[in-house]
């Protein structure tokens, strides 16, 4: 009798998922990224029509956002393909790092793996990922030209893929652009301040929302597809 309720038991067991540790990274990378567009949806939920200076700050903590959620996702591709085998990406021979790593590895026949990821970090921080083409490229030091594709067709009309159009973020950037470098003064109109009354900020917070969300997708599924282990495969053949 207990060897029959052990069976059942035992067959009705369910074997704890993997847990892959790049999976676990993009899920933190989007949980952060989350908690940040909430803080901005307070502001936009709350604003006053007429307060100006609160949609000035809405605008810049938009671009800021996306910022953030690229420069997130370009380290954690950097470090998967340095680390854990992930294929490299279209653009990643072009990310140039100090020569020290390389004498380091000659001499001691190893890498500082965390000294390198900080230096990764380090040099990311120099760059700037608010305009569509400086997000592509970007990406492309990180995923492989399949994927890159995927990233292209999203701001394409033609393709079933197309989720936003890029002039939305174009705008945005320059309205950005405006409020930080000359304090949304126009030079051209007695330095006088820009009109921002009609500024959307729920329809730029969507906005926001909808590119994260569409980049995030594409990744994901990329990362479900296990890559390591397609590089794995790869390395039997040769």
């Amino acid at each position: 009798m207990l060897d029959i309720e052990n069976k059942k038991f035992l067959e009705n067991i369910v074997p704890n998922e993997v847990k892959r540790p790049s999976c676990e990274k993009l899920k933190k990378i989007k949980e952060t990224s989350n908690e940040n567009m909430k803080l901005i949806f307070k502001k936009v939920n709350s604003i006053n029509e007429n307060d100006d200076e609160e949609k000035r700050n809405i605008i810049v903590n938009l671009v800021s956002a996306l910022d953030y959620y690229i420069h997130e996702i370009v380290i954690w591709g950097i470090e998967e393909i340095t680390r854990n085998k992930f294929p490299k990406g279209k653009r990643y021979d072009k990310f140039l790092i100090s020569v020290k790593h390389v004498k380091n590895f000659f001499e001691k026949k190893s890498l500082d793996k965390e000294e390198l990821k900080k230096e990764i970090i380090d040099l990311l921080k120099r760059e700037t990922y608010q305009k569509w083409k400086s997000i592509k490229e970007g990406l492309e030091y990180i995923l492989p030209d399949n994927e890159c594709k995927l990233i292209g067709k999203l701001t394409e009309g033609n393709s079933e893929e197309f989720k936003f159009p890029t002039s939305d973020l174009d705008l945005l950037n320059e309205k950005r652009n405006c409020i930080v470098h000359s304090y949304d003064r126009n030079y051209h109109d007695a330095s006088k301040r820009n009109d921002i009354k009609n500024f959307n900020c729920e329809k730029y917070y969507n906005y926001i929302i909808l590119v994260i969300d569409s980049i995030h997708d594409v990744i994901s599924n990329y990362d479900k597809t296990k890559p390591e282990e397609n590089e794995k495969e790869e390395d039997k053949e040769l």
